[in-house]
């Protein structure tokens, strides 16, 4: 069952927060310097 849009379930009127959480897996980073590996 496909998830419905957020454009029907919030309002543009009220003000909206969002908790955004990226996972990056076998201990790569999704940018900067990796102070283990020391790669960029």
């Amino acid at each position: 069952m496909p998830r419905v849009n957020r454009r029907e379930i919030l309002a543009d009127s009220e003000i909206q927060v969002f908790h955004v959480v990226n996972r990056c897996v076998r201990r790569t980073n999704l940018c900067g310097r990796d102070p283990l590996s020391k790669k960029d």
